[in-house]
C-alpha cells in the first residue's frame, strides 16, 4: 500500500511563502484603507512579532519572522509525521 511521505522543506516553503505573502497582503490593505489604529489583531501579532507594525517594514519584518516560524514547525511536523509512518509500516 502507498503511504504518504512528507518533504519537510518543501512543506514549510510553501505554507511559509503563503502565510508571510498573506501577512503583507492584510498589513499593507490595513494601512491603505487608514484603519491600522484599530486593528486589535494587528496589536496581537506585534506581541508575537518583535518588530512587527501596521506599516510597509514592520509588514516586511513581520512577514520574515512569520515565514520562519511556519517554515521550522512545517519541518518538524513532517519529521515526526514521517517517523510515526514508518513506525507502522514497520521500517524501523
Amino acid at each position: 500500500r502507498a503511504v504518504l511521505r512528507l518533504h519537510g522543506p518543501a512543506l514549510g516553503l510553501a505554507l511559509g511563502a503563503v502565510g508571510a505573502l498573506g501577512l503583507v497582503a492584510t498589513t499593507n490593505w490595513l494601512v491603505l484603507r487608514g484603519t491600522a489604529a484599530q486593528s486589535v489583531h494587528a496589536r496581537l501579532l506585534a506581541q508575537v512579532f518583535p518588530g512587527y507594525s501596521v506599516s510597509l517594514v514592520g509588514s516586511l519584518i513581520g512577514a520574515v519572522e512569520l515565514f520562519a516560524l511556519v517554515f521550522a514547525f512545517c519541518v518538524v511536523f513532517a519529521w515526526i509525521y514521517n517517523a510515526i509512518v514508518d513506525l507502522r509500516r514497520g521500517r524501523r
